[in-house]
């Protein structure tokens, strides 16, 4: 407990540090425009989709929404920018995509000044470095998947840890630390944990931690007391359904070695590496390396796993990686010269080791499936202005993958393959058909699967009154 509150501020910083930050932010931004950072359909369905339909009135409702199982804390927020964006008369996804993207940059700098204070400057560097470029890091960064969002406050509560101990910086720390459990509820064993800490060596200056958290999740009890009568209802049925009814488990329940499987598969080994030089840091930082430790001990309970859950432990990794590789090339010092040219090219071969399982990872979770783009598909009816109604006859098209009404961007009624309907039984009120490419010639270049029916033009029909109920309303 002895470095907690005690180390000073650091006091260089590296002098590439703005333009690697911002090369950082261009390639996030970047990618995000290519499909690049779609992880899994939570990301639309949970977060973008539930916000698009607050501002706009109509959207997707998946069974999360319809139990409340789902705080509206981080759709608030989104919902403000596609108003914001409306406002101005801006598409709104890239404007989201660029809120997230800045707010991802808190990662590489939080790891920079936790690795500062902790590691010589050159090991900070590289971390740093690791912050702004590694895949997953890149992959997320444009998203709300929650397991990346909560680690960026979470590592700032971290950084302020190792801080002189200020009224302001402790009432930031328990803000944080509610704001990354508003996120992200299951890193409770994380935050308690630093939390206790930091009670052990403030004592009763602990009370302006429990002041600044205390604020921030009165904020998060009004949320759901505003949108679902109980405070923190969501938060309790989640756990509720989830850990004690098992809900989870239809999704499917894996091994304790899954996650350890998975970090060999997808990250080629590197996330192991990170666990490895955190583990070799010996009393540097402990208290927060513990912590760190159990949550991922903790994310071993639940029978469902999936290795996007533990992305939070990773920005506490980079510095980990850093670490260890310092050790390592601290013992070749015959070729120093060699080691430094490998030290200077490491983000680049991390990027790289994450590109291995890309191209997999979308089409196995992502919207490239069957050399079917169903976000690119939204896009394009989303300029049809003659379309009425939609009809798709690929059974691989599925609602998940559309990117739903936040990519559509427009009340048009679509209908999926598993409702029954032919073009047939369709009847006059379809105006356009998703097919699977051999039917029919392509409307245009970029989009070879959506057919105009030419029919049906004149008899204009409002969202959920054609065919029954629109299944996106």
């Amino acid at each position: 407990m002895n470095q907690l509150f005690r180390l000073p501020l650091p006091q260089t910083t590296w002098r590439f540090f703005w333009p690697v930050l911002a090369g950082a932010l261009a390639l996030r931004f970047l990618l995000a425009q290519t499909n690049f950072d779609y992880i899994h359909p939570d990301q639309t369905f949970q977060y973008l989709e539930p916000a698009y339909r607050l501002v706009h009135g109509y959207g997707l409702v998946t069974w999360e929404w319809a139990f409340g199982i789902r705080s509206w804390f981080v759709p608030f927020g989104i919902a403000g920018v596609i108003r914001l964006a409306d406002w101005i008369g801006v598409p709104h996804e890239p404007l989201v995509e660029l809120a997230f993207s800045l707010i991802s940059l808190a990662i590489p700098v939080g790891i920079y000044r936790l690795a500062q204070a902790l590691l010589p400057e050159r090991q900070a560097i590289w971390a740093y470095l690791v912050g702004c470029f590694w895949i997953y890091f890149l992959h997320a960064a444009a998203t709300p998947m929650p397991s990346m969002l909560a680690s960026a406050p979470l590592i700032w509560v971290a950084v302020l840890m190792l801080r002189p101990p200020t009224r302001q910086r402790l009432l930031l720390i328990g803000a944080l630390a509610a704001v990354t459990l508003a996120i992200r509820y299951q890193l409770l064993p994380v935050v308690g944990l630093l939390m206790l800490f930091s009670l052990i060596a403030l004592r009763w200056q602990a009370v302006w931690i429990a002041a600044g958290g205390l604020a921030v999740l009165t904020v998060v009890g009004l949320v759901d007391l505003f949108t679902w009568g109980v405070p923190f209802w969501s938060f309790v049925e989640n756990f509720r359904l989830n850990m004690l009814a098992g809900l989870s488990e239809r999704f499917g329940v894996h091994p304790q070695w899954f996650y350890l499987w998975k970090a060999l598969q997808e990250t080629g080994g590197v996330f192991i590496a990170m666990l490895l030089g955190l583990a070799l840091m010996g009393r540097n930082g402990w208290p927060i390396w513990v912590a760190v430790a159990v949550g991922i001990a903790f994310f071993h309970i639940p029978a469902h796993k999936e290795i996007r859950f533990l992305t939070w432990a990773m920005p506490f990794g980079a510095i980990g990686f850093a670490h260890l590789a310092a050790r390592l090339l601290d013992r070749v010092r015959d070729v120093r010269p060699l080691a430094m040219a490998v030290a200077c090219f490491m983000p680049f071969w991390v990027v790289a080791t994450g590109l291995v399982y890309l191209p997999f990872h979308l089409r196995l979770f992502g919207m490239q499936h069957e050399g079917i783009d169903a976000t690119e598909v939204m896009r394009f009816l989303s300029t049809e202005r003659d379309a009425t109604a939609v009809l798709t006859l690929a059974p691989e098209f599925g609602w998940w993958r559309t990117g739903g009404y936040y990519t559509l961007a427009r009340p048009l009624p679509v209908y999926f393959a598993y409702h029954g309907l032919t073009l047939e039984t369709a009847g006059p009120a379809i105006s356009h058909v998703v097919t699977d490419g051999d039917e029919g010639p392509a409307r245009r270049e970029q989009d070879a699967y959506v057919r105009d029916l030419s029919r049906g033009l004149d008899d204009v029909l409002d969202c959920g009154t054609a065919i029954g109920d629109c299944p996106f309303c």
